[in-house]
């Protein structure tokens, strides 16, 4: 039987030929179809797939070789083999028949063994030449598919694309390109044009050698479009090779950055300033400060003035946080109005300001002093219908009066405590008698405290929970320290860990946290947890070796154990802490930057941090729901977060609004009192 239900045309005016014929070949599973005239011939075959005609030449109206003609110049039929079977014995019309395109020719009498034999075979010939044609034609369809995917992906790709060839000719364009260089469809390309687009020619030039020599290029380059507007962009362009690997041309790949070079200006700008009143921030203000000290052991003059605004947490309880922004801001203002060029001018925190004046003496900074203190005093706050005062307090010292800028800083603010402690709205200069002596009082009273309440377990650890915004629920907690003096009334943390770190006693109270901590997850499985890690801590060289240990020996998964560090800690010990981050992660623990846009790490860092969480500072936060600046801030530092694979999570939510606004601008975590109030570890501990 054969492999396919082909079907055979038998044309021949004699009915005997026809039956015989047909018999042989329905005998081997084939369909016959029959015809004794050339026209009805030719009607069968062209409305039939027919896979073989066996056709005699003396027919009643026309003869065989007009229907072999036919057949073959019918373009569905040509490949249809044709086998004449006559009694002619002439060797013309075999040549003849073989010219209209007849596969084979039998003389009459024919052997039937023979017929079938040679009909077989053609028949095969023709199965396999309709297999070849349709796994052709199927292969072309999905060839011309492809290339119409691709062609339409490429004409609505967002990057501009464009392909010249190896003599800079124009071969393609993609619908981005036009958009992007403000060119009309029917623009005219010539290869001066593309030289034209770069800012700098020679950078055209250069990408254009280098893509000759069969290479590629990459880098981030200024682009002019038609109307003269330049635009930053990624340029990529790659060398076309043939099959020889000979040149001939090259394809631009072109990504306009212009919103990504945005956000890394404004966060290169907030980096040195602060978001509020966009003066400089401690941060820079520190550096510049630190650059100026060292300049005064050279002789440059210079003081330091610290102020703190009087009564302001009054306004600021009394009017609202919002209004208290606008003080701050106003306050900015009228202070940048009075200072000169060359002047440092920085909102360090809260109401607190500072600005160094070089090349002032002292009589000069009285001056400039009562000046300032005027300006405040006679400012007048409003706010609806009410109208506040304020004054300030402040602490002037020279640049010289300390070996570094964090000691003439505490300085200043010293003397400035002490023009509060004598009234305010009052400058006071630093006397070195008066303040070194109470400061080394309180650390002196303290380090004992804290290394006592280390041996008798008067520290306490908290739990505050850290919640996914769109599930509400959480087993995922941070981390707090607490501790009591002797007479088991709470000491803040802003107060003993400062001394701590500045009394080298802070890795023995992070170890003391590691261990209470490891035995509470051993204790409770179905919890993960938060653990902060001090500066000091990072420097320590047996740090990675301890933790491995206590993991080890409490048998918790590492999975379950985050480190976060402060964005300082991480600036002042980057090496230190780089290092660290690989190392917990190789263990398989999680890892966070935290209190992130306090001092804002560097860009050129950040995406090579390795870091899985960045916990925003809540200083951004506290009015996120209203403060505009503080919405696109936050947003900026979400997408950047996710765009390099990083989570994000908001400190001090404190109501609705707040966790609603963090939740629109894509925050992946939030904590505060909102979502859940610190508890002592016991508390989870009692039935």
């Amino acid at each position: 039987m054969p492999a396919t239900n082909q079907l055979v045309l038998i044309v021949d005016d004699d009915p005997t030929v026809r039956e015989l014929l047909g018999h042989v070949l329905r005998e081997e599973g084939f369909r016959t179809m029959e015809a004794d005239r050339g026209h009805t011939a030719i009607r069968l075959a062209s409305e039939n797939s027919v896979d073989l005609v066996l056709l005699d030449i003396g027919l009643p109206d026309v003869d065989g070789f007009e229907v072999c003609r036919q057949i073959k110049s019918n373009e569905t039929l040509r490949h249809v083999p044709i086998m004449i079977i006559t009694g002619r014995e002439s060797i013309e019309d075999k040549v003849h028949g073989f010219e209209l395109g007849a596969s084979d020719y039998i003389n009459k009498p024919f052997d039937l063994e023979e017929f079938r034999a040679r009909a077989l075979a053609m028949l095969r010939t023709k199965h396999a030449q309709d297999q070849w044609m349709a796994a052709n034609r199927s292969e072309h369809k999905r060839t011309q598919t492809e290339l119409l995917r691709i062609s339409k992906a490429i004409d609505s790709a967002s990057d501009a694309i464009w392909i010249i060839d190896d003599y800079g000719a124009s071969l393609y364009h993609n619908n981005a390109f036009f958009t992007l260089f403000e060119f009309q469809p029917q623009h005219c390309f010539s290869p001066s044009t593309y030289k034209e687009l770069f800012a700098e020619s020679r950078t055209w030039t250069l990408i254009w050698e280098i893509c000759q020599a069969g290479k590629s290029w990459r880098g981030e380059v200024e682009l002019r479009t038609q109307n003269g507007r330049m635009i930053p962009t990624l340029t990529r362009a790659s060398a076309i090779k043939d099959n020889e690997g000979q040149f001939i041309g090259c394809v631009f790949i072109i990504t306009d950055i212009s919103e990504r070079k945005r956000l890394e200006n404004d966060l290169i700008y907030l980096a040195s300033h602060d978001p509020l009143t966009h003066l400089q921030n401690r941060r820079f203000f520190t550096e510049r400060l630190e650059r100026a000290v060292n300049d005064s052991r050279g002789g440059q003059e210079g003081l330091l003035f610290y102020m703190d605004l009087d009564f302001f947490k009054i306004i600021n309880d009394t009017a609202g946080h919002l209004a208290g922004d606008r003080l701050l801001i106003q306050i900015a203002r009228l202070l940048q109005q009075n200072v000169k060029k060359n002047d440092l001018l920085a909102r360090l925190g809260g109401d607190e300001f500072a600005m160094v004046v070089f090349d002032t003496s002292v009589a000069e900074g009285d001056h400039i002093a009562q000046k300032i203190l005027k300006l405040i005093d006679g400012f007048r706050f409003t706010d609806h219908d009410r109208c506040f005062t304020t004054s300030a307090s402040m602490g002037v010292t020279t640049l010289k009066s300390g070996s570094n800028a964090a000691e003439v800083l505490a300085f200043a603010d010293s003397a400035c405590h002490t023009a509060k402690a004598k009234g305010r709205n009052r400058c006071e200069w630093y006397r070195h008698e008066e303040s070194s002596i109470p400061r080394f009082n309180a650390e002196a009273d303290l380090a004992p405290l804290i290394k006592d309440a280390l041996q008798n377990e008067r520290f306490e650890l908290w739990l505050q929970p850290i919640v996914p915004l769109k599930e509400k629920k959480t087993n995922r907690y941070e981390v707090l320290v607490r501790m009591n003096d002797l007479a088991g009334q709470p000491i803040s943390p802003g107060f003993f860990v400062p001394v701590a770190e500045r009394l080298g006693i802070m890795v023995q109270l992070d170890r003391w946290i590691f261990r209470h901590t490891l035995d509470f997850l051993q204790k409770h499985p179905n919890l993960s947890l938060n653990l902060n890690i001090s500066a000091q801590t990072l420097n320590d060289p047996d740090l990675i070796a301890y933790l491995v240990k206590l993991i080890d020996n409490a048998k918790v998964e590492p999975k379950r154990i985050t480190f976060e560090i402060t964005e300082t800690a991480m600036i002042f010990n980057l090496s230190n802490a780089c290092s660290f981050l690989h190392e917990v992660n190789k263990l398989g623990c999680g890892s966070a930057l935290d209190d992130f846009g306090s001092g804002f790490t560097s860009l050129s860092y950040l995406r090579e941090l390795p870091v899985d969480i960045l916990k925003i500072d809540g200083s951004f936060i506290q009015n996120l729901d209203v403060d505009p600046f503080n919405q696109t801030l936050v947003k900026a530092i979400s997408d950047i977060a996710h765009l390099l694979g990083k989570k994000t999570v908001v400190e001090f939510v404190e109501n609705e609004r707040v966790l609603c606004t963090a939740e629109a601008l894509g925050i992946d975590f939030g904590q505060g009192w909102f979502l859940g109030k610190p508890k002592p570890f016991r508390a989870f501990d009692e039935p």
